[in-house]
């Protein structure tokens, strides 16, 4: 282009700026019930809506540079000029939109959800801006779900963290009613107080319970296996459960054996102390990485070492600290076994199913109180022994 061109541009709109330096302007403070504005923001309604003429797409990249799921944080520094950085995913096309209400009524006007928000009148802009909200938060959901599966790695909250502020992704949870996902200390105050959609009949004591279950897990699961899950203590042990096949596996099988009115916490049971296994003999061991192999038969040393740490074995006295903990793993194991080799044998790889059985085995050739303690197949030995 013919620099007197350039020149003669300048001259008429002096303000303007090339088309590649776009800037990303956030929407959500017009359209956030939650958004508290920074104290030294001052913005009009007219300012508000010069917001919605111009549209920025932020194009979708298929490598993030983040290898790990983590939570996007706030740009914003302590000190300087504030960035409107802030953006959300489309509930039809899954694209990431710095300008999601813009976008929703150029490209999907003909959604029902979108002609319903649009078809309400300007002046309603409480009921408005709840609807667009409404979108926005699905969109996020079903992007966020995406990131517990491992098939995404930026979680979008509602409420970013601060700057320098870290929080994993195991923190937040989403509103049962509304889907915007808040901290764990945060969720109860948004639901009395701040959420518009809220269902007055749930009980509130259920609410955690009801935004665990909408937690996905990498794994397919039936829906009382992860009513069980949505009822275990929320840490790292049961992170390990829920994102290993076998371990759920051995969880389904104990909810379908029988009828009892305890089997719920025999599930619980079972799979946290696998899960408890698992993690002890990964820090042991690095190669140690899903639980089918815990049960061949060249990790035999590393899990015995490992129920040693769990149950508090003492090498001078030669005794348990915790022996029920020993017993749970024996039969824990038995049917983690089981459970393996039989996958292996309907995949047909029978070498894999010759470890398992090699492990199962080795109670026979290798004698010792040990093997005894860690194989036991008689059920009667946990009488009187609590169950967590």
């Amino acid at each position: 282009m013919d620099v007197n061109v350039l020149k003669i541009k300048e001259k008429h709109f002096p303000g303007s700026k090339p088309a590649n330096d776009v800037e990303f302007s956030s929407d959500d403070k017009s359209h956030d019930p939650d958004y508290i504005p920074a104290s030294d923001e001052a913005c009009s309604d007219g300012v508000r809506e010069c917001s919605f003429e111009t549209e920025t797409t932020v194009e979708q990249t298929t490598k993030s540079r983040h290898s790990k799921p983590y939570v996007v944080r706030s740009s914003n520094p302590p000190t300087g000029k504030r960035k409107w950085d802030k953006y959300s995913y489309c509930l039809y096309c899954s694209k990431k939109q710095a300008k999601l209400v813009r976008h929703l009524r150029r490209r999907h006007s003909t959604e029902r959800l979108v002609a319903q928000a649009m078809a309400v009148p300007d002046r309603e802009k409480k009921l408005k801006n709840r609807m667009w909200a409404r979108i926005k938060n699905k969109g996020n959901h079903d992007h966020n779900k995406k990131v517990f599966r491992g098939e995404a790695a930026d979680l979008i909250v509602r409420q970013r963290p601060q700057f320098d502020e870290k929080k994993g992704i195991e923190q937040f949870y989403p509103c049962p009613d509304c889907y915007g996902y808040f901290s764990k200390k945060t969720l109860r105050v948004h639901y009395n107080k701040h959420c518009t959609v809220r269902n007055p009949s749930a009980r509130h004591v259920e609410l955690s319970k009801r935004a665990r279950m909408l937690l996905p897990m990498k794994h397919q699961t039936s829906i009382k296996l992860a009513e069980v899950i949505s009822k275990m203590k929320q840490d790292e042990i049961t992170l390990i459960a829920k994102n290993d096949v076998n371990i759920l596996r051995v969880g389904q099988n104990e909810l379908d054996r029988s009828n009892s009115f305890n089997k719920d916490a025999r599930c619980r049971e079972k799979m946290r102390t696998l899960a408890k296994v698992l993690k002890h003999a990964r820090a042991k061991d690095p190669r140690m990485v899903y639980a089918a192999d815990l049960v061949r038969a060249k990790s035999f040393d590393t899990v015995v070492k490992s129920v040693r740490v769990m149950s508090g074995y003492c090498e001078k006295t030669q005794t348990h600290e915790t022996y029920s903990n020993a017993l749970r793993v024996g039969l824990a194991l038995g049917d983690l076994a089981v459970v393996v080799q039989n996958h292996y044998i309907m995949e047909e790889s029978r070498e894999k199913a010759q470890e398992v059985d090699e492990f199962l085995k080795l109670k026979d050739v290798i004698g010792g109180s040990e093997l005894r303690l860690l194989l036991c197949d008689k059920e009667e030995k946990l009488d009187g022994v609590s169950r967590s």
